[in-house]
């Protein structure tokens, strides 16, 4: 409903009114999904599917370039991308969505250090998770049947060996990847004592020992002696 009412420069008025004068009219709503948002490697094809309802016909406009209903496009590099769909009526009216970051292409490049690469029985040994891009899990395969799934982990071996170390990483969506290490366990010494003489006489007497089966050796006689 407008109304309008005039005066001219004599005081004559006049009014007029109009019952449904203006029409406002409604927007589209942008609106698109993609049959797959995550990509492992480039040459990535994305598919879109639009939803977008308003009065017909309507136009579209891609950030990607294309004026297509419903299109494809090819990424053919790594990164993260944002989409744009401007939809427009027949009347001029429009609406924009943006999905940031809606195409993902790459994955996570699994790596990881270790305090020690070769170790005693027993002996703990950190590995550290060194990933980079996106994850959002890891696996850890020790080589002797044990496992873990903590970012950041550590281990203890039990008998000596050559043990393979595989860290797993997942991006959440379909992408994986894998990297390796060997992890050397030496074994433990055998400690051998020989005495000259065998079987020595009463004290005062000098005994000679001798060590084999390591490279270091600490003495302890029993008598406090050094």
């Amino acid at each position: 409903y407008v109304a309008l009412r005039v005066i001219n420069s004599e005081g004559c008025e006049a009014s007029l009114e109009k019952d449904s004068f203006v029409h406002v009219l409604g927007h589209p709503a942008a609106n698109f999904t993609a049959t797959n948002t995550h990509f492992c490697n480039p040459t990535a094809h994305a598919i879109f599917s639009n939803s977008t309802p308003g009065i017909n016909p309507l136009t579209y406009s891609w950030s990607f370039g294309s004026t297509a209903p419903n299109p494809t496009h090819d990424y053919t590099t790594t990164g993260s991308f944002d989409v744009t769909l401007v939809a427009t009526d027949s009347n001029g009216c429009k609406d924009t969505l943006t999905r940031p970051g809606y195409i993902v292409v790459g994955h996570p490049h699994a790596g990881f250090t270790a305090s020690k690469t070769s170790a005693c029985i027993g002996d703990s040994i950190s590995f550290t998770n060194t990933t980079t891009g996106s994850y959002a899990s890891s696996y850890w395969y020790f080589g002797d049947g044990s496992t873990d799934n903590n970012v950041n982990t550590g281990h203890r071996y039990g008998a000596a060996g050559t043990y393979t170390v595989t860290l797993v990483v997942h991006d959440g969506y379909t992408c994986a990847d894998t990297f390796t290490k060997t992890i050397t366990i030496n074994p433990s010494p055998v400690a051998v004592i020989t005495q000259t003489p065998r079987y020595p006489c009463a004290a005062p007497q000098t005994i000679d020992f001798t060590g084999s089966g390591a490279t270091n050796y600490t003495w302890d006689y029993g008598d406090g002696s050094p």
